[in-house]
């Protein structure tokens, strides 16, 4: 009897060791690969639930450092009632990469939420900690948008949230295309607002609408001089039928007038939006300053309203990348400057006394001379480099010679951007070195032939490219710029030394 006992100690001991070892690191995250994905996907993502699946390399310094947040989060959306899962796929493995490309990985971590059995897929823009992991999720369940019969109900959706939807129509609802194009939209928006959608008369009647109508609501703590909320309520004029402009509505109109991004939601809305984005950068510190501009801003936003988004960027929190971007000096903020959606950027770049006060009338001014084309926009680069040689083959591009290499009409440009910091790049640098070397010994045989081709790299986290087809979004980001028409062309050989040679000798014979 005591050895019985024994053995069924070590065997209770040995099963719990094998549950913790299958468990392994991953705790509660599922853990998805090419074997599993779709099935899995599929199961937790049936009727309205939804599942967030992390894309991640093993040696990704960003993942390793989301991973214990994403493990917490995993656990406490495990404890909820009924419990929800989030998971994981090594985009890296070499079983695991089709369908990674398959789902536009390019980058690690990226995050993607999927719904409706997998056939709907929603990029996450939401935050990389526990608790907002969580809350992210939980909001993503659940129905896209909610049918409300009475005026209280909607009063009750807008006081139980900050950003609502509203779309009012008239039956038969099926026969409408405005609310086929609204649905769709609330798929992609959803938790970022609340969609709400009625067909009561009361309802039109109570907020003054007319069938077929879409509103927006967003109300915020808005720092005036009294310290009142604000509310901003907008109305689509035209688009209603078109879920693409509706999206775009939604994001453009649907957060306060002047944004601030170290306040949370405002930064997704702004990452989102399709306006260019006129911030005004303040010194760190000084929330005082940080109201008192935004209250000039407030004066002069809603006239831009459609055209620009504003901003108000503590330089100590949410504008820390916008002064490493735009060149900022900590000697000459507060400053304004403008976030194109074409890659541009722009800087307030005037020094009289008067215009560095940073009156209305001065944002005002600023906001004119950029929507009229004149401010120049700022190139962030690095000194200009030397001639490539026999040992150092690579053509290194910066800002300031962008144009004059890569664009240069008689050259094929194979530009690589990379980032230093990136392991995929460490891994292609010394086969883009050979195949450098042999192409530039092809050239000295056959001048006429390969005296075309360049192959040339850019450091993107240190230099900015004018071109906006030519955009590291991830890395390596590798294109083909053509001589003549210039041309830009996704490079789609492998990452090897003569492969990237005979890709480049087939793509300069077509051109």
């Amino acid at each position: 009897q005591p050895m019985s006992r024994a053995c069924v100690f070590a065997s209770l001991l040995l099963a719990t060791t094998l549950i913790v070892v299958s468990a392994g690191d991953d705790g509660d995250v599922l853990v998805l690969d090419a074997d599993n994905f779709d099935r899995e996907v599929q199961r937790h993502t049936t009727g309205d639930k939804a599942l967030l699946v992390e894309f991640y390399a093993p040696w990704c310094g960003h993942c390793k450092s989301l991973e214990p947040k994403y493990k917490e989060a995993a656990s406490k959306l495990m404890r909820l009632d009924p419990p929800l899962r989030i998971a994981k796929f090594d985009a890296d493995e070499a079983k695991n990469k089709d369908l990674a490309s398959k789902h536009g990985v390019s980058g690690f971590p990226t995050l993607k939420v999927f719904k409706d059995e997998g056939k709907t897929v929603l990029e996450y823009d939401g935050p990389r900690e526990a608790d907002g992991i969580v809350e992210y999720v939980k909001g993503a369940q659940g129905p896209v948008m909610t049918e409300v019969k009475s005026e209280a109900e909607v009063r009750a959706q807008l006081a139980a949230n900050e950003r609502v939807a509203l779309f009012f129509g008239k039956e038969p609802r099926d026969a409408s295309r405005a609310y086929t194009a609204f649905k769709a939209a609330a798929a992609k928006v959803k938790p970022d607002f609340a969609m709400l959608a009625s067909f009561e008369p009361a309802v039109g009647a109570a907020f003054a609408l007319e069938a077929p109508a879409i509103v927006v609501f967003a109300s915020y703590k808005q720092e005036k001089a009294a310290g009142e909320k604000g509310e901003r309520v907008e109305h689509l004029k035209e688009g209603l039928t078109d879920e693409a402009k509706i999206r775009d509505f939604l994001y453009n109109f649907g957060k306060p007038l002047v944004a601030v991004p170290a306040e949370g939601a405002d930064a997704k809305l702004l990452s989102k939006s399709t306006l260019p984005t006129l911030y005004m950068v303040v010194p760190g510190k000084d929330a005082n300053r940080r109201n008192m501009y935004r209250n000039r801003m407030t004066k002069v936003a809603a006239k831009y309203a459609g055209r620009l988004a504003f901003a108000v960027a503590d330089a100590d929190k949410d504008g820390r990348s916008l002064v490493d971007e735009y060149g900022l000096s900590a000697a000459k903020l507060p400053t304004l400057i403008v976030k194109g959606t074409d890659a541009g950027k722009h800087r307030f770049e005037k020094t009289d006394e008067e215009a560095l006060k940073f009156k209305a009338a001065t944002i005002t001014a600023f906001a004119d001379d950029f929507l009229g084309g004149k401010v120049d926009k700022y190139l962030k680069s690095e000194a200009l480099p030397a001639d490539p040689t026999d040992d150092e083959p690579v053509q290194v591009v910066v800002g300031k010679n962008f144009n004059d290499v890569v664009l240069d009409k008689s050259k094929n440009v194979l530009l690589e951007m990379y980032a230093p910091w990136c392991g995929h790049c460490k891994t292609l640098e010394p086969e883009y070195k050979k195949a450098a070397k042999k192409l530039r010994k092809l050239a000295a045989k056959s001048p006429e032939k390969y005296g075309s081709i360049v192959l040339a790299k850019m450091d993107a986290t240190a230099n900015d490219s004018p071109h906006p087809e030519l955009q590291a979004r991830g890395y390596p980001t590798i294109k083909f710029v053509t001589a003549g028409s210039n041309k830009v062309v996704d490079f789609s050989g492998e990452r090897k030394a003569n492969d990237i040679v005979e890709w480049v000798k087939k793509e300069a014979a077509k051109y």
